[in-house]
């Protein structure tokens, strides 16, 4: 049974195109094999190349509600509400 709408790695490709984001095939891999594992991705590097993006459009594709954390040097993790 899929756990989402994509039922191969191409199906990720297409459906994220269809809201305005190009993603490589390593992306679509790991996006495809975090849904089918229940697994989460850490998407990490420096200001600007996407990662929020990236995020934003997986929300829109499984239609689920985006929860952002921001992390950074010396954050404590008592500091989340």
């Amino acid at each position: 049974m899929s756990k989402g709408p994509a039922k191969t790695i191409a199906d990720i490709t297409k459906g994220f195109a269809k809201h305005q984001y190009i993603c490589s095939e390593q992306i679509s891999t790991a996006v495809y094999l975090a849904n089918e594992l229940e697994k989460p991705i850490l998407i990490e590097g420096p200001p600007g190349v996407g990662k929020t993006e990236l995020a934003n459009t997986a929300a829109l594709y499984y239609k689920k509600a985006l929860l952002r954390l921001q992390c950074y040097e010396g954050w404590m993790k008592q500091g989340i509400v």
